[in-house]
């Protein structure tokens, strides 16, 4: 049985309501900044249809001022 994965970051100096895009396999989900920080929860379907090995997570964020703040991270399972 799989079980949703919980997705989570900080931000420096971005504004409470800004989006945060997440992108797994090419499937975006989105969420909001509060208090820099955010959290998602990809659903349990979607990490069951992942591929086995190293996937790549990606997370785009901007400030009001559309400075760009995105990051990488790579997991294995």
């Amino acid at each position: 049985m799989t079980i949703p994965l919980t997705i989570s970051g900080t931000t420096t100096n971005v504004e409470n309501g800004q989006t945060v895009t997440v992108t797994i396999d090419g499937k975006e989900y989105t969420t909001t900044v509060t208090d820099n920080a955010w959290s998602l929860e990809v659903p349990a379907s979607a990490v069951e249809a992942l591929a086995e090995g190293t996937q790549t997570i990606k997370a785009d964020v901007s400030d009001e001022a559309g400075n760009p703040a995105p990051q990488r991270a790579m997991i294995s399972g």
